[in-house]
């Protein structure tokens, strides 16, 4: 047979030769693991980092500070349930004391509904060529007027309508008030109804919702109005708001809304905003809100 030393001789040379193999294989799956873990943890950065960019482009989009018109005071709060919203609002001033007003809503969430409400919020600026959307002209008297609430939404409608790819539509409060009249003319189009606070008598809220925009090519909507008095108040928001969610108690809801904004009713504008946010917090617990939440509140002063 063969020799014992001889057996000796080979069988660890077969061993150690297995083990290194077995060793750089081991080292190569590490490698490539860590190779591989530290690019996802660049992406995810790269990710954060443009979601964060995006963000302070959305943001920039939104009134930046406290608008002064002649009459009315104005608040908000603005609370995205991720880096990107769907929700969108702003003031615009129209002339002659006239100022436009909008919260929107649209469906879905994230980078999809983000874009969309970016591209709206274009559409809707004076500054852009959707400043067309804004006047249109007075026919044989020359110039231009401000667009009726009605057909700015229709010309949305017709502009954003839902495709069988994209599934995707959008809610809104459009209206224009004069301050001569104290008269805000609005449209309501699938948005839940604004709540107006008078200064004295119980709140109440506003119309009926409408269709939302972009589902139906033939939709037609109807303007509303509603006349406001010195200290009345109006409160215009999206559904992240009313439905904010407690695993316990189910909804906040309307009615709960309501009761909340006539307690702060002896409040400054500022603080009945805020105490409507730290309810809808507060109502979700640890969950956080699971939607945007978004108040635009008005005031007439005089």
């Amino acid at each position: 047979g063969t020799p014992f030393w001889n057996r000796l001789s080979i069988t660890p040379v077969h061993d150690a030769a297995g083990t290194v193999t077995h060793f750089i294989g081991v080292q190569s799956d590490v490698t490539k693991r860590r190779r591989a873990e530290d690019a996802l943890a660049e992406a995810n950065l790269r990710m954060r980092r443009d979601l964060e960019a995006a963000a302070r482009i959305q943001r920039s989009l939104l009134p930046d500070r406290k608008p002064e018109f002649p009459g009315l005071e104005v608040v908000w709060t603005f609370r995205p349930c991720t880096e990107l919203a769907g929700d969108t609002f702003n003031l615009l001033p129209l002339g002659d004391g006239c100022v436009a007003l909008y919260v929107l809503d649209v469906s879905g969430h994230g980078v999809p509904a983000s874009l969309l409400s970016v591209t709206l919020s274009h559409h809707l600026s004076p500054v852009s060529e959707g400043s067309r959307l804004l006047w249109s002209e007075r026919g044989s008297e020359g110039g231009v007027a401000p667009t009726p609430p009605a057909e700015v939404v229709a010309r949305l409608n017709q502009q954003f309508q839902m495709q069988p790819s994209r599934v995707q539509y959008f809610t809104m409060v459009y209206g224009i008030f004069d301050p001569t009249s104290r008269r805000l003319l609005y449209v309501p189009a699938g948005h839940p109804p604004m709540i107006l606070v008078p200064r004295t008598g119980p709140p109440r809220t506003q119309s009926t919702r409408g269709l939302p925009v972009g589902m139906l090519a033939d939709a037609s909507w109807k303007e509303h109005t509603v006349d406001l008095a010195p200290g009345d108040r109006l409160y215009l928001y999206t559904d992240g708001v009313v439905e904010a969610r407690c695993e316990e108690r189910g909804e906040l809801g309307t009615d709960r809304l309501v009761a909340l904004l006539a307690s702060t009713r002896e409040a400054t504008l500022q603080e009945s905003v805020d105490a409507v946010r730290a309810e809808v917090e507060a109502w979700c617990g640890a969950s956080e809100p699971e939607d945007d939440v978004t108040i635009l509140a008005i005031e007439v002063t005089d």
